[in-house]
């Protein structure tokens, strides 16, 4: 829902729902107090309404429309970021009250100053719609300081979530750029030509890198381009010992898929996989739509997991640390990442 839309929808529905609930609740109480104390209750009705409804709408307009919009004012001009400006802030909620009583009383005047003659109110009864001014000036603004908290929290919430989002991709980076610059300085002095090529893949992965950086989401056709790049670089060290197979369908390319999160699985098999084998290593990525999403697997035909608990594989290894981190804050609780001896699955929630 647009910005436009909210605004509309506060102030032709909200805020005059809000009015209507408080003039009715202070009319009543108004009446109720009258009553118990005996005040005369005979004045007859001004355009057909309730004298004292009409009387305790006016006073609530004038709070909602003084008081409450002072604090909205108050609290985008000096944010409560400390006790100090709590302090301050009750001070200039307290001083538009009592504006806004004044000006309650004088719009009484006007509007009731008909025939030469205006409704007399005694001090008691001016006392008694004072306290229930300002009770209804507190109760307006604490709903909107509570808002006001309310969305501050999910803001920094947000925020806390995104910086720990970039420190695990920055966790991530420094491995594979140590890895990939390993391989190419294997192949300085035998293959200097192989070595350029390398650089150039280790260059566009790095140019990937920083775009997806800055990105929570990417499509699944950019991850599979960029883990091709990175295989190439690996390629050039393990020869035909290592091969890549893609098996995922066209109709999956623009599917979202957090940035930079295929990689460090690839990397994983090539470094527990390959490097332990002497026969030719095959790793596999595939996905599979299924009823609760999207299911991304990487498989390879090295040695495995060790049959150990499942935490302690991930305390060994930066990788699958971060990515199952990074699925959970993406994800939340449809986050899904599964190990089986020679696989790793993850969920793309539908």
């Amino acid at each position: 829902m647009s910005k436009t839309i909210k605004t509309l929808l506060r102030y032709l529905i909200l805020w005059p729902l809000i009015l209507l609930i408080f003039t009715f609740a202070t009319g009543f109480l108004v009446e109720l107090y009258m009553s118990r104390f005996q005040i005369p209750n005979d004045h007859p009705p001004f355009l057909g309404f309730n004298i004292n409804y009409l009387s305790s709408f006016l006073f609530t307009l004038s709070f909602l429309s003084i008081n409450l919009n002072t604090g909205i004012w108050a609290l985008n001009r000096f944010p409560v970021i400390s006790w100090k400006r709590v302090w301050m802030h009750i001070g200039i909620q307290l001083s538009s009250a009592h504006v806004a009583f004044i000006v309650g009383i004088l719009l009484n005047g006007i509007v009731f100053f008909h025939e030469g003659s205006a409704v007399e109110q005694d001090l008691s009864f001016l006392f008694f719609v004072y306290v229930m001014s300002m009770t209804a000036a507190i109760i307006f603004n604490l709903m909107y300081y509570i808002g006001s908290l309310y969305r501050n929290l999910l803001v920094q919430s947000r925020q806390s979530a995104e910086h720990q989002l970039a420190a695990l991709k920055n966790q991530i980076n420094p491995h594979f750029l140590f890895n990939s610059l390993n391989s190419i300085a294997s192949l300085i002095r035998i293959n200097p030509e192989k070595a350029e090529t390398v650089t150039e893949d280790l260059a566009e992965l790095f140019r990937y890198s920083l775009r997806a950086g800055k990105q929570h989401v990417t499509s699944l056709k950019d991850e599979v381009e960029s883990i091709e790049t990175y295989f190439r670089i690996e390629k050039a060290r393990f020869g035909d010992r290592l091969s890549l197979h893609i098996q995922i369908h066209s109709s999956f390319s623009e599917t979202a898929i957090p940035s930079l999160i295929l990689q460090p699985l690839v990397e994983n098999s090539v470094k527990h996989a390959a490097n332990s084998m002497l026969d030719s290593c095959v790793i596999t990525v595939d996905a599979i739509q299924k009823k609760n999403g999207i299911w991304i697997s990487i498989n390879d035909n090295g040695p495995g997991f060790p049959q150990v608990p499942r935490d302690t594989i991930f305390e060994k290894g930066t990788g699958l640390k971060n990515v199952n981190e990074r699925l959970k804050f993406t994800f939340g609780e449809r986050s899904e990442l599964h190990l089986e001896k020679n696989s790793v699955s993850f969920l793309l929630p539908s």
